[in-house]
Order: structure tokens, then C-alpha cells, then sequence
């Protein structure tokens, strides 16, 4: 809930009192609310961080639905080589990935990009 009320901070510290206190194993669904929440919220640093650091597990690092996630929390607020760099270098197979990147080019009205990558 603190995910989708875009109160970050108090998810983060529940996340990591679960963690300390329970030795709680996170799980997809976790990394995902956790990242649905600072992707909405404009956190682009901490979508990446807890990609880069948190998700150890390549198996869930390397899901299509994390790796969207992270596109579109990159494509939401601008960052838009960063996230077509960022699909090339994971999963430049996944449709939904540029799915995510095109409509951050929509949002933030790029059509010549969204044409470069249409057109590839």
C-alpha cells in the first residue's frame, strides 16, 4: 500500500525491517511492488539500485516483467537512451520492453525516437 500511496520512504524501511528481522528471502512480486512504487514516485535511482544491488537472484533480475519495470521506470521520466541502452544490453527480443520505452517516448512527446526505434 505505501507503494501505490507513493510514500517510498516507509516501504524501503519496512522492506528492510523484514529483512533484518525476519531474514525475510524477497521474493519477484517484492522487488516489483517495491520498484512499481519508486518508478511512479519519478525514483529512477532507486529502480536501478535495488536492480543493481538488491536482486541477486539472476533468475528474477532477468524476468521480463523486473526488466519492464525498470524500461519504464527509465522511459516515465525521461531517460530515454539510458533505457533503449539499458534493452539492448538485457533482452533486445523483449517486446514488452520496447513496448514500455515507445510509450515513454509518447509521454514525453520524442517521435523521432520512437520512429528510430519503430523502424529497427
Amino acid at each position: 500500500a505505501y507503494g501505490r500511496n507513493a510514500e517510498m520512504d516507509k516501504a524501503k524501511h519496512l522492506y528492510s525491517q523484514l529483512q533484518q528481522q525476519s531474514k525475510m528471502c524477497p521474493n519477484k512480486k517484492t522487488f516489483l511492488y517495491l520498484m512499481h512504487g519508486y518508478s511512479h514516485s519519478g525514483n529512477v535511482q532507486s529502480v536501478l539500485e535495488m536492480w543493481h544491488q538488491d536482486i541477486t537472484d539472476d533468475t528474477i533480475k532477468y524476468d521480463e516483467h523486473i526488466l519492464t519495470t525498470v524500461v519504464d521506470a527509465m522511459a516515465r521520466n525521461g531517460e530515454l537512451q539510458n533505457a533503449k541502452a539499458f534493452v539492448l544490453q538485457t533482452k533486445p527480443n523483449c517486446k514488452e520492453l520496447w513496448v514500455a520505452l515507445l510509450s515513454g517516448c509518447k509521454k514525453h512527446k520524442k517521435q523521432d525516437l520512437a520512429h528510430d526505434i519503430y523502424c529497427e
